[in-house]
C-alpha cells in the first residue's frame, strides 16, 4: 500500500524533537479512549434533549437548540456525564514520557490530564483567559484547552463557558482571546 503522506510515519517519529514540538488534539483525538466523535454527541444530545431530525446537526447546533430548551447547566451537566468516565489510552498515556513544546486541545475532556496524574506529573491548564498568570515553572508542561474544559463553566461558577454552543462560538474573544494568541505563535 503506497503511503500519501510526504514522509514515512517512522521517519517521522525518529526526526521528531519533543522539546520543538506543538501537539494540537482535536475532534477525534478522544475516541481511542472511549470518547465520543462530534456526531455521536449530536446525535446524543439531540436524543437527550428531544430534538427533531438531530442526528442531522452539528455538534454546536445541537448544544444551542438543547440550552434554549432547558438551561445551560443541564447542558453541561450531560456534557460531563458524557466525557467524565474516560480513561486515557495507550498513546495518551505516553505524552507524559516527553517535555513537549505546548500541548493543545479543542476537546473538553481530561484525558491528557489523567495520564500526566497517572505518571505523577504536572501540567498547568490554561482553558480561557482567567488562567493566565505568571506562568508555570519552567519544568512543568502546558496544556491549552481552546475550547474550555469540562469541569470549568459559567453554569458551574466560573467566570467563563466551555465553546459548545453557537453563542460560544461567537464569543470567545471574550474570554479566550490571550489563548488563540498563545496559538497562533
Amino acid at each position: 500500500m503506497e503511503s500519501t503522506l510526504p514522509i514515512d510515519i517512522q521517519v517521522l517519529c525518529r526526526r521528531l524533537n519533543p522539546s520543538d514540538t506543538i501537539l494540537v488534539f482535536g475532534s477525534g483525538s478522544s475516541f481511542p479512549s472511549g470518547g465520543p466523535i462530534g456526531s455521536e454527541l449530536s446525535a446524543a444530545i439531540a436524543k437527550k434533549f428531544d430534538i427533531e431530525n438531530g442526528g442531522s446537526l452539528s455538534l454546536a447546533d445541537a448544544a444551542t437548540i438543547a440550552e434554549k430548551k432547558t438551561d445551560r447547566r443541564t447542558l453541561v451537566d450531560f456534557l460531563r456525564s458524557k466525557l467524565e468516565h474516560l480513561s486515557p489510552s495507550k498513546g495518551i498515556i505516553n505524552l507524559p514520557m516527553f517535555d513537549w513544546a505546548g500541548i493543545y486541545t479543542t476537546n473538553f475532556d481530561k484525558i491528557i490530564e489523567r495520564a500526566y496524574e497517572r505518571a505523577n506529573k504536572s501540567l498547568s491548564v490554561t482553558a480561557s483567559n482567567f488562567d493566565f498568570g505568571a506562568g508555570p515553572p519552567v519544568s512543568e508542561q502546558s496544556l491549552y484547552k481552546l475550547h474550555g474544559t469540562i469541569d470549568a463553566d459559567i453554569s458551574l461558577g466560573h467566570r467563563h463557558h466551555m465553546v459548545i454552543t453557537g453563542r460560544d462560538f461567537d464569543s470567545t474573544s471574550e474570554y479566550r482571546d490571550l489563548l488563540w494568541s498563545r496559538f497562533a505563535d
